[in-house]
């Protein structure tokens, strides 16, 4: 079967993207062609406009992309170029990440579906208990599952191609088309000349090597793919990042903004911050960061509690979108004498105090916030500590950057 009229459109109009050449656009209509499985799945995404455009990919660290607000698919150059023997270097690995990517474009109605269900989940949350920790946990399971189908498909597609030229083709056959992506589903022991292919033994496949989309499957290569540590997924801004990181910003970002919209604190009182099992969800504030927090219009940091400790552990989400940076938390001494030196005018004896001491100028601030924070800490058993003098400190110079006195 041919690509449909529209889904060569959509091949044609990407040969008109900025870098993109005749034969970029040759290579991969040939991919498309070598795999019919993945040939349908182009043209039904295509068909039911679940993919509008073809477009180049920058990111270095992504084999390829689905974009959900463009219905966009991008894919990286370098993989669609022939290497010195005039061929294409990476065909059964384009094939692959087409095949995943496509299923992404399938998916995104189940995945916006989850989005939309964790937001109506927020807004009563930021009400109520101000712990996003089981809507996190679904939107995050729903991500998986997306990743886990997205192998699935680009398996099958793998398996198309490799059929065509050989119908009876054996796990080496299929792992030998695409090494790049086949660990997570086969087993290669041994060394040359003789090594030993097992299917992993979580999954399961049909007789013609094709694997079922069934729920053990996909909850298998969730465990093969989605739930491997950042060493060996290397994704993200900076490429240190596992999949539980990659999606958590959106999560975080929008906990955030709804806890703020329905938490504003009085002049002087410490943020409400919001509960997240940061353990049980995967999630890390240092990799979250890196990857790029939205936080909205309101872009200072945002308190947090993680409730995977008992009792919970104070932090600060920042907003990172552009930076991309992690800010390590400083001492409470440090944001102190920081704040000190901002006011080079203040009176002499006040000079050297620190707002901590009685007779600084924000002494009063100092404590009205302090107040508040032990009254949150009283609330999640906590007892005053280290990071309940870094919070004070910090939300007090949020609140002199605000004019408050």
């Amino acid at each position: 079967m041919p690509l449909s009229p529209q889904a060569q459109a959509i091949v044609d109009d990407f040969g008109r993207e900025p870098g993109v050449t005749p034969e970029h656009v040759t290579n991969l209509q040939g991919v498309l062609a070598a795999s019919p499985v993945l040939l349908d799945q182009f043209n039904d995404a295509v068909a039911k406009q679940r993919v509008l455009s073809l477009k180049p990919l920058t990111d270095p660290n992504a084999g390829g992309t689905f974009t959900p607000n463009e219905n966009s698919i991008r894919l990286p150059l370098s993989r669609l170029s022939n290497g010195h023997g005039g061929k294409l270097l990476d065909s059964g690995d384009m094939t692959f990440v087409l095949g995943h990517e496509l299923q992404h474009a399938m998916y995104s109605p189940n995945a916006a579906a989850s989005r939309k269900t964790f937001e109506t989940a927020a807004a009563q949350i930021a009400k109520t208990t101000h712990d996003y920790s089981d809507a996190a946990e679904k939107v995050l399971a729903s991500n998986r599952v997306d990743e886990a189908s997205a192998e699935i498909a680009g398996w099958n597609a793998i398996v198309s191609r490799v059929n065509q030229s050989n119908p009876h083709a054996s796990l080496e056959d299929i792992y030998r088309e695409a090494p790049g992506r086949m660990h997570d589903f086969i087993d290669r022991t041994g060394g040359m000349p003789q090594f030993n292919y097992a299917l992993k033994s979580n999954l399961t496949l049909n007789a013609d090597m094709t694997m079922p989309v069934t729920p053990a499957n996909v909850e298998a290569m969730g465990a093969n793919f989605f739930d491997k540590d950042a060493k060996s997924t290397r994704i993200g801004y900076t490429g240190q990042s596992d999949y539980a990181n990659h999606y958590g910003p959106w999560v975080v970002g929008t906990a955030a903004i709804y806890e703020r919209h329905y938490n504003k604190p009085k002049p002087g009182d410490p943020e409400q911050p919001m509960i997240l099992d940061m353990q049980r969800l995967g999630l890390k504030e240092e990799v979250l960061e890196r990857n790029g927090i939205d936080l909205g219009s309101d872009t200072r940091p945002m308190p947090y509690l993680d409730s995977s400790t008992q009792p919970p552990t104070p932090g600060l989400f920042q907003h990172s979108k552009n930076t991309h940076l992690h800010v390590s938390p400083i001492t409470a001494r440090e944001l102190e004498q920081e704040l000190r030196e901002r006011d080079p005018q203040l009176p002499g004896s006040s000079a050297q105090l620190l707002p901590s001491d009685p007779g600084h100028v924000d002494h009063s601030l100092y404590q009205q916030i302090r107040d508040g924070v032990q009254k949150l800490d009283a609330q999640h058993g906590r007892q005053w500590d280290a990071s309940s003098q870094r919070m004070t400190a910090s939300l007090l110079a949020l609140a002199k950057e605000e004019g408050l006195s």
